[in-house]
């Protein structure tokens, strides 16, 4: 197949920034404060260390902005950021139109990291579409569930 001539190129915030209420951040206390409590009362006091030192980095990170990315779809693979990835290591893409922003969905043969969710702007999701089918076939995919969960609880 022969690859893209031009590259495509834009910027996106990494997630859709969302502001929590007070209610949300007390919810998230007493959700962790009951699973280490849990865990102290059946004496697994390491277990009760892990929810605390989680739930205050979730809450760190849940207070943090979405940083600016940048997107390439380049000849050889796709940049994200400084990290690349290689057409090689891909198996399949989607796009996502009727979302908000649209997404690139790639399939990819690493197990630790099987798909790539990648928000378009400022590139018509069509023109990503057309550039891709050079390189990697086309395949109905879905976020993951952890993608969704994270999705639903605003990060």
């Amino acid at each position: 197949m022969e690859p893209p001539q031009e590259h495509l190129e834009w910027e996106a915030f990494e997630y859709e920034r969302v502001t929590h209420s007070t209610d949300w951040y007390i919810a998230v206390g007493i959700i962790a404060g009951s699973i280490a409590v849990g865990a102290i009362i059946t004496h697994n006091i390491l277990f009760a260390g892990v929810i605390v030192l989680g739930t205050f980095a979730l809450l760190l990170y849940a207070r943090r902005p979405p940083r600016l990315v940048s997107y390439k779809v380049e000849e050889r693979g796709i940049r994200i950021g400084q990290t690349f990835h290689s057409y090689e290591d891909g198996e399949s893409f989607c796009v996502w139109e009727d979302r908000t922003p649209p997404r690139l969905i790639v399939k990819r043969k690493d197990r630790l990291m099987p798909l790539l969710v990648i928000p378009i702007a400022e590139v018509a999701p069509s023109l990503v579409r057309e550039r891709l089918l050079t390189v990697l076939p086309e395949e109905e995919l879905h976020e993951s569930f952890s993608e969704r969960l994270m999705e639903t609880l605003g990060f």
